[in-house]
Order: C-alpha cells, then sequence, then structure tokens
C-alpha cells in the first residue's frame, strides 16, 4: 500500500454515515477512488480507502433508521 503523501489533516467519526473519516492530501497518482492507502495513527498504521465523495447524508436518513 502507498502511504498517505502528506499529512492527514482532519479526522473522526462520522456518525450519520456510520464511518471514520478523514481529510487528507494525496498523491494524484494515487487519488483515484477504491484506492487502499496506509496512514499512521499513534504509531500504528492503518489501512485507508479512498471513496469518491463526500459520505454526506443531507436528510439524516441513517440517524432515523
Amino acid at each position: 500500500m502507498a502511504p498517505l503523501s502528506r499529512d492527514l489533516t482532519a479526522g473522526g467519526y462520522g456518525w450519520g454515515v456510520g464511518k471514520s473519516l478523514g481529510l487528507g492530501f494525496v498523491h494524484p497518482d494515487h487519488a483515484n477512488p477504491g484506492t487502499t492507502l496506509e496512514i499512521e495513527v499513534l504509531g500504528t498504521r492503518k489501512p485507508i480507502t479512498l471513496i469518491p465523495e463526500s459520505p454526506y447524508d443531507p436528510y439524516n436518513a441513517r440517524l432515523r433508521g
């Protein structure tokens, strides 16, 4: 897996979408949706998968079940 080319700039758990989310910069060669990369979190390397767009839930459908 290719490493994230720069630091992760933000991250947290997205309760509305049920996923851990992060925002960071990747090299254009690795910027295709579905690409698996690695980041380092507190000294441990973790796999990540790039998604095609924001997992925004405008109607809060996931929260309402």
